[in-house]
């Protein structure tokens, strides 16, 4: 069950879980300081408002496990229960984190560390000089003519051979 959940978290960006909240993939755009182009930032927060049972979530469940939604709204409810009912103190919530019930406190611990991935960046500006009487731009239409030359040439033998051999 928690391997369709967390991809159902990956998908959506977000899930929301009766008596224990949403969990949602927030995001902080990247921006400019000082110089330095700072890095953007995700991160995985619980919103601590009670929400009913998501029916698009139930869907998802339902097609996954290929059971009725009567059933997956059921094993959702029975998967969600030792953490409400305080059996269990966590719930794993696959290689993104955990759900810690500590009476009528819940509280979420992220494993996603989004910073693995993005840096922030510090532009170095290079300045070439060329010397006056280099450029780039003849080279590259001494090549072109040389190539142009070149196909004309052959067009003009293959034209002639054509009509020499007919």
């Amino acid at each position: 069950m928690i391997n369709i959940l967390v991809q159902y978290f990956i998908d959506n960006g977000q899930i929301s879980m009766p008596e224990i909240g949403t969990l949602k993939l927030s995001k902080n755009e990247a921006f400019w300081d000082d110089g330095k182009l700072i890095a953007p930032n995700e991160y995985i927060v619980l919103e601590h408002k009670n929400v009913d049972n998501n029916s698009h979530l139930i869907h998802y469940l339902s097609s996954a496990l290929d059971i009725s939604f009567d059933e997956a709204n059921n094993q959702f409810t029975q998967f969600l229960q030792p953490i409400l009912s305080q059996q269990v103190a966590s719930l794993n919530f696959g290689n993104l984190g955990t759900i810690h019930k500590n009476g009528a406190n819940i509280t979420w611990n992220s494993l996603y560390k989004a910073d693995v991935f993005y840096n922030n960046l510090t532009p170095t500006i290079v300045e070439e000089v060329l010397p006056i009487d280099q450029t780039i731009a003849p080279n590259t239409n001494m090549q072109m003519m040389v190539w142009t030359i070149i196909i004309s040439a052959l067009s003009i033998l293959l034209i002639i051979y054509k009509n020499l051999s007919h």
